[in-house]
């Protein structure tokens, strides 16, 4: 259900973002696309359809947060949240980003070499702190992921300029 919670949103933002013709024309397009490379879109759909586990980053809970569910709901709720706004991309949406929290709660911190790995070791450290601590982090770090849109276009920009290639998760 939050898969489609999700879906729903992103097709709301879509419509807004896009008018009538736009739309129309943008489906048309994917429908010769979809033809075009069909072979493609068959597979990755029998995949999908074959009951795999198939959860990406954004669906998924850290281990850290789960476990507060039952004994402590308002340090779950406010958890839940950085948790899945950091896995969406909304709050950090780099792996440095995440690194630099992470340093800011212990200067020890081991990201590790992905997101994947990174997110449930920083909500651990999260689960720690006091629930007055993270409601302080979490209204930092909302306000700072505001700030911070332009800076990381520009971060965006100086990579480009300098390898050639987009960043591999965009604010956008």
């Amino acid at each position: 259900q939050a898969r489609v919670k999700l879906a729903a949103l992103r097709i709301l933002a879509i419509r807004e973002e896009f008018n009538n013709a736009e739309l129309r024309d943008a489906l048309s397009l994917a429908e010769h696309l979809s033809n075009s490379f069909g072979l493609e879109l068959s597979r990755r759909a029998k995949k999908e359809h074959t009951g795999r586990a198939n959860r990406g980053l954004a669906d998924s809970e850290s281990r850290a947060v789960a476990n507060l569910r039952d004994c402590d709901p308002d340090r779950y709720s406010i958890l839940s949240k950085i948790d899945r706004s950091v896995r969406l991309g909304i709050m950090f949406p780099r792996l440095s980003d995440i690194r630099r929290a992470g340093c800011s709660l212990d200067k020890e911190f081991a990201s590790g070499r992905s997101k994947k790995d990174a997110i449930p070791r920083l909500m651990e450290k999260l689960a720690e702190l006091s629930i007055s601590e993270l409601e302080r982090k979490y209204g930092d770090w909302n306000v700072e992921s505001d700030d911070k849109t332009g800076e990381r276009e520009y971060d965006d920009l100086a990579e480009f300029l300098i390898r050639g290639t987009r960043s591999s998760v965009s604010a956008h």
